[in-house]
């Protein structure tokens, strides 16, 4: 798997904390304002070790959302039923929702949820991409996603 920086840029303009992956959980169950709903912001060198359910399809890895709201849809026969807009469309945009292992240098390891758009530097595509691929009758599947990581 090629390492990527999912940073986004430098930490100048927030308050990121460096540190390993017990660190960083010692942080979040102790800081009385992580406790309260305030997002923290972590820099961990790790590597991704484990995503459940992708290469053997018991998970997907992603849901079709709402063209309004990004929420999940179901399937009908009409188009895609969104409940929270009370609505119904012909199209849905597949979007990331997937965990994923994460081990640094002392091989502590934690999940991380990743979802919507910060999964597309781990899976090296957009979810969208992702949907195609596995809605195409390719007979390679596995190995796709074998070497996409």
């Amino acid at each position: 798997m090629k390492l990527t920086n999912l940073s986004g840029g430098s930490s100048s303009n927030r308050n990121e904390i460096v540190c390993s992956i017990a660190e960083m959980i010692m942080f979040a169950e102790t800081d009385s304002s992580i406790a309260e709903g305030n997002p923290a912001y972590f820099r961990v060198d790790c590597f991704v070790s484990f995503i459940p359910g992708l290469i053997d399809g018991s998970r997907q890895p992603y849901y079709m959302s709402c063209v309004n709201c990004k929420k999940k849809v179901t399937e009908a026969a009409q188009g895609f039923e969104c409940l929270k807009c009370d609505a119904m469309f012909d199209e849905a945009l597949p979007a990331w929702n997937l965990s994923a292992k994460i081990n640094d240098h002392s091989l502590d390891s934690t999940y991380l949820s990743l979802l919507g758009t910060s999964a597309s530097p781990i899976m090296n595509m957009e979810a969208s991409q992702y949907h195609e691929m596995m809605v195409s009758d390719a007979p390679n599947r596995t190995q796709q996603i074998e070497k996409m990581l």
